[in-house]
């Protein structure tokens, strides 16, 4: 299986959304961005991406994994 995880990064704004819109996470991403915005979280959040998997249950695009982002509450957010 392959993920990626992306993290805020000021040297390049347009690196993860590069990333995420090669991936075919395109759509995702900018949710999650959205989400980050509206609810004015820092830029310390992270996007994660899974490339493949195994069941049709599993998320595809989430953050918040282990509810650790303020402003998000205590469960993940999954975008695709």
């Amino acid at each position: 299986m392959t993920e990626y995880v992306l993290f805020s990064n000021s040297a390049d704004i347009n690196a993860n959304q590069n990333v995420a819109t090669r991936t075919g996470h395109g759509p995702g991403y900018k949710a999650a961005m959205e989400i980050f915005a509206n609810r004015k979280i820092p830029n310390h959040v992270y996007v994660i991406l899974r490339r493949q998997k195994k069941h049709s249950y599993e998320a595809v695009t989430f953050t918040n994994l282990f509810g650790e982002i303020p402003g998000l509450g205590g469960t993940p957010w999954v975008f695709e």
